[in-house]
């Protein structure tokens, strides 16, 4: 358990946090423009030697600070980042489902599917997410919460316009193995997902 910040950095870009000895995979930990601090929150799969690595598409300082860790055997279970909703034109999830619907409306929901997919099995009860939107057309927030229950009232991220911000989220996992996101402007949505819980 992480918490991944960068400061100073040549432009906008990502962080990926990843196990050591994995490719870095289609997926980011945080978002950040062109001089920024942002902080996020970052359970991480350990990789070789120990270690996770941390990729950053632009130059910058790095901060990680551990604020705890899932022994093995718990109920948490690790894995590589994966992508598994992605909005945007041209981009893609890591198995081609949830991806290129375009900027979502206002006041719309996404069904997200998270069991059967990206190594989560079905059974699995709660997803650790990384939640972003990007070029949002005003100020909102997203909701994340398990599909086939109410929407509650809470927020699970919060955005300005034409901003991109990502937020670590566990959600439990919901009807048909999906988590719904809400969102209340018009925004694009990316989830990857790093990791679940069991039973």
């Amino acid at each position: 358990m992480l918490n991944v910040t960068v400061t100073e950095p040549a432009g906008a870009g990502y962080v990926t946090v990843f196990p050591c000895g994995s490719a870095v995979p289609n997926a980011s930990s945080l978002n950040y423009v062109t001089g920024a601090t942002v902080p996020n929150n970052v359970i991480g799969k350990i990789g070789d030697g120990g270690k996770v690595c941390v990729f950053t598409s632009q130059a910058a300082h790095l901060i990680v600070d551990v604020s705890g860790y899932f022994k093995a055997g718990s109920a948490f279970n690790p894995l590589v980042p994966a992508r598994v909703l992605e909005t945007r034109q041209g981009q893609v999830t890591i198995d081609g489902l949830g991806q290129g619907a375009g900027l979502q409306a206002a006041n719309s929901i996404v069904e997200t599917q998270i069991t059967g997919r990206a190594g989560v099995p079905v059974g699995a009860v709660a997803a650790v997410l990384n939640v972003t939107v990007t070029e949002a057309v005003g100020p909102g927030y997203v909701t994340v919460w398990p599909c086939g229950t109410d929407r509650p009232t809470a927020s699970s991220l919060n955005f300005d316009t034409g901003s991109t911000v990502a937020n670590g989220v566990i959600a439990k996992i919901g009807a048909g193995g999906k988590v719904c996101l809400y969102v209340s402007n018009g925004t694009h949505l990316i989830t990857d997902i790093a990791g679940y819980f069991n039973g």
